[in-house]
């Protein structure tokens, strides 16, 4: 069984990319080619065989399975954002920290330099910024800081409807119970 070079070369190259020639057996194979059952002869052997169709469609079904499964696994599970959720329940979140720098005991003038002068002012002196967001999170509202002699008391993310409630019947500011004594 010779071969010649070129059908040989062809054969490796096919090999090493991962194709099939179906030409016939290996050049060092000995014996005949091997023929499909049914079929007989050399010509067998370089025939294509038959797509296996039953593999692409149990595969396809398994994709198939697997994706419904995952839709009604996420269709059941709990909401994952936990700030989120509260915001909407409760209508604010306390938060830790504006940004890196501007946490509870911050004086009013770095608040102002690293997030600007407020949106809004209540007459409490509760600052208000718009279109806040907490990060890594879907919660989305309006930053409610709180100051007391002059640094943040609490930071807060609220909804529109509570920061109205809140300019409605603002807390009583701390500049306003001042007390004389003798």
């Amino acid at each position: 069984m010779s071969r010649s070079l070129a059908a040989t070369r062809r054969w490796l190259r096919a090999r090493a990319v991962g194709w099939e020639f179906f030409e016939g057996p290996h050049p060092t194979a000995q014996g005949p080619p091997i023929a499909r059952a049914g079929t007989t002869g050399h010509a067998a052997a370089k025939s294509i065989p038959p797509m296996k169709t039953n593999s692409l469609l149990t595969l396809a079904a398994l994709l198939a399975t697997l994706a419904s499964a995952s839709l009604a696994i996420a269709a059941t599970a709990p909401e994952t954002d936990p700030a989120s959720t509260m915001l909407q329940r409760h209508g604010s979140v306390a938060i830790a920290s504006a940004g890196p720098y501007v946490a509870p005991g911050t004086f009013r003038v770095q608040v102002i330099a690293k997030l600007g002068r407020p949106d809004a002012q209540l007459a409490d002196g509760t600052w208000l910024y718009h279109r806040r967001q907490i990060a890594e999170s879907a919660a989305r509202g309006i930053l409610v800081i709180r100051f007391a002699h002059g640094r943040v008391q609490s930071l807060a993310l609220a909804t529109p409807a509570t920061v109205a409630a809140l300019q409605a019947a603002p807390l009583p500011s701390a500049a306003k119970n001042l007390v004389a004594t003798q």
